[in-house]
């Protein structure tokens, strides 16, 4: 009885010291840094060392922190969060942001400490994971995963497009700072649209400042490109 007591409390121990899935170096690139308003998911990719592009280190003492690499062209804001992080059961995560460094071309300021919010930890083989906005309710989390499916998909047939020099789609010019004035500005402009629309999703390409948006008008979901350099955006079509 005393081995059996002994091999439950090694058990127990290497349970409980067993490294988190979300604990490590990951290239947060293609969504930005963590804590950017009106995004709904970030993707992370296991880093593989490159010098280039955003990082989001994970660590066992419950810190992280999120580091913007330089880039070339010298002109973009760079900044360096750290702050707390905190698994809600083992499938969602929560962070909250308690200090940022940025250089001069960074013109927000947010009040610190600033809750981040917690994220679905959506795992897609050993080295990618998507950490999608929650609500803690499973009900939720099965209706973003859909969103972040039908987004993702579209985002998909863009980067596809562009490779082979195509662009279908009719732009149209909006002024807008955030991807649902975007939208509003969008369904303005055309005809059997009103700005009445709830955005239900969104994601973003922060190399090309391209928003990837699912929107719903009417009982009908639709999905649209919001070009954030170009100040310009474009209906793709309704969801089928």
């Amino acid at each position: 009885m005393k081995n059996l007591g002994l091999l439950i409390t090694i058990f127990i121990f290497q349970f409980a010291c067993a490294q988190n899935p979300m604990e490590g170096k990951w290239d947060i690139s293609r969504s930005g840094y963590l804590g950017l308003e009106n995004v709904s998911e970030y993707v992370l990719l296991k880093d593989e060392g490159s010098p280039f592009g955003d990082k989001l280190i994970i660590t066992p003492n419950g810190r992280f922190s999120n580091d913007g690499m330089p880039p070339a062209c010298g002109y973009d804001c760079v900044r360096h969060n750290t702050g707390t992080w905190k698994m809600a059961g083992s499938n969602h995560i929560r962070f909250t942001l308690t200090g940022q460094e940025k250089n001069s071309l960074c013109s927000d300021a947010p009040a610190i400490p600033m809750e981040l919010g917690l994220y679905a930890v959506v795992k897609q083989g050993d080295t990618l994971v998507k950490l999608i906005k929650s609500d803690g309710r499973a009900a939720t989390d099965l209706k973003m995963k859909r969103y972040s499916a039908t987004v993702n998909a579209v985002a998909a047939d863009v980067d596809d497009r562009y490779l082979k020099a195509e662009d279908p789609w009719e732009w149209m010019p909006v002024t807008a700072t955030v991807p649902e004035q975007a939208m509003e500005a969008l369904l303005k402009a055309i005809p059997g649209f009103t700005r009445k629309a709830e955005l239900l999703y969104v994601i973003v390409d922060q190399s090309l400042l391209l928003y990837t948006m699912l929107f719903e008008h009417n009982g009908q979901q639709y999905t649209m490109l919001y070009d954030g350099l170009g100040q310009k955006a474009a209906l793709y079509g309704p969801v089928e």
